[in-house]
């Protein structure tokens, strides 16, 4: 049985534009911005004649330079109507054709990553930097008030050096507790964390060597290099070296979901839709979970001594029914009165374990129902990986609980394990 298509024929030439753009890459960008299930060529003739007597040709002793262009729309025939007013409007000069397609099969190699997109369409520019001798203080003052993730230090030139993420100030700067939950602390109090680090600088913390990535750079090599060194974010410079923007996971993320089709669409339509993968095949199941009368010592202990940022709450048949964050517990213990003692104190000896132990056997009698934060975002093991990437991208999620059709938890999916499968199935 036979789908109706429709092939959309239009004859124009090189000459013509739209908006101050060769009137076949606006065509193709209008299509493309509709997400339907359509495929457009674009052909140019050797030769050619026009309704004004000019004759265009490729001949080498009377070479001209507006030869003919023929751009072909492949297209279901019910959205037909949906493009055909902004084609009239768009070719100023041209022919428009339509004729009927009997399409016997129609199969597409589901693509994740956009292949012609480049860095510098995508990259966060400008970002802000710091000199190696600006002090910590000053880090960590603007990470915070600028929400920042990382932050490059370059030198006068404008030449990336290094690059300082939360880590190294967890790490490197001895800053005892992560970046994340530092900014939720009562401002009146971060000045007694600071003044035990405040004499280091950026030179002395920043992470080198550092890898970067250049403007004109695929978004697909960008992500591969991310995967390969185990990197979350790149600064970007130009051809001379000097710092124009910076990119991220997340920004992947977003362009992956601004640019993909909707391939459930393209399904109804009965379209094959190759490569396809579940997230199922990405999940990290040996994770800690906790039932909802766990006291908050035994959740600190389990989230501290394994270094994650959030435990999945489940009930006696492992349904999931709530998460718990370090930022949840955080908002809890920062309130008892011995904690601020008992964090600066650490101090001297920067380092992991058991962080939170003395403060929080106040808070002995609570229980993880009693914090957890009830109906989490979650996905199912059979969703595709391209509907993860949209959740992902669009709620700004780090990690995604997935559960099976009885909601019971299966373990998360992060953005690492979700990009590495993009990249594997673009065959890089």
């Amino acid at each position: 049985m036979s789908l109706p298509y429709k092939r959309i024929k239009i004859y124009t030439s090189e000459d013509v534009h739209w908006h101050g753009k060769v009137l076949y890459n606006a065509v193709i960008e209008y299509i493309r911005s509709l997400k339907l299930a359509a495929r457009c060529i674009v052909t140019r003739g050797i030769a050619g004649l026009y309704e004004n007597g000019e004759i265009s040709t490729s001949n080498i002793l009377d070479l001209s330079y507006n030869l003919p262009i023929t751009i072909e729309v492949m297209i279901p025939a019910a959205d037909i109507e949906t493009i055909l007013p902004r084609l009239e409007e768009m070719v100023v000069d041209g022919i428009i054709g339509i004729e009927d397609l009997g399409v016997y099969a129609y199969h597409s190699a589901k693509c994740l990553i956009p292949r012609q997109l480049k860095v510098k369409e995508v990259m966060t520019g400008s970002p802000k930097t710091v000199t190696p001798d600006t002090s910590i203080r000053v880090i960590i003052q603007l990470m915070s008030d600028e929400a920042l993730k990382a932050v490059p230090v370059i030198d006068s030139a404008q030449h990336p050096l290094g690059i300082i993420t939360p880590s190294d100030l967890t790490i490197k700067a001895g800053l005892p507790i992560r970046l994340g939950l530092f900014q939720k602390l009562d401002k009146s109090k971060v000045d007694s964390f600071i003044k035990g680090i405040e004499g280091k600088v950026a030179h002395e913390i920043m992470s080198t060597p550092l890898v970067t990535t250049k403007e004109e750079q695929s978004i697909k090599d960008v992500a591969q290099t991310m995967i390969r060194r185990h990197l979350k974010r790149l600064p970007v410079v130009n051809d001379s070296g000097v710092l124009v923007g910076i990119i991220s996971r997340i920004d992947i993320f977003r362009i992956i979901s601004k640019q993909a089709p909707q391939w459930r669409t393209l399904e109804d339509q009965n379209i094959v839709v190759n490569n396809t993968q579940s997230v199922s095949a990405i999940i990290q199941r040996d994770l800690a979970t906790v039932f909802p009368e766990t006291p908050i010592a035994e959740i600190v202990e389990k989230i501290s001594a394994e270094e994650i940022q959030r435990i999945a709450v489940v009930d006696h048949h492992g349904k999931l029914i709530g998460l718990i964050s370090d930022t949840d517990l955080m908002a809890i213990i920062s309130g008892h009165p011995g904690f601020w003692d008992y964090m600066t104190s650490r101090l001297a000896l920067p380092g992991k374990g058991r962080q939170f132990d003395d403060p929080v056997q106040h808070y002995h009698g609570q229980t993880a129902a009693e914090v957890m934060i009830k109906n989490p975002i979650v996905i199912k093991e059979e969703t595709t990986i391209d509907e993860a990437v949209q959740l992902m991208a669009g709620k700004g999620l780090k990690r995604l609980p997935v559960i099976d059709s009885q909601g019971v938890f299966q373990g998360m999916i992060s953005r690492d394990s979700v990009l590495q499968t993009c990249i594997n199935k673009e065959g890089v």
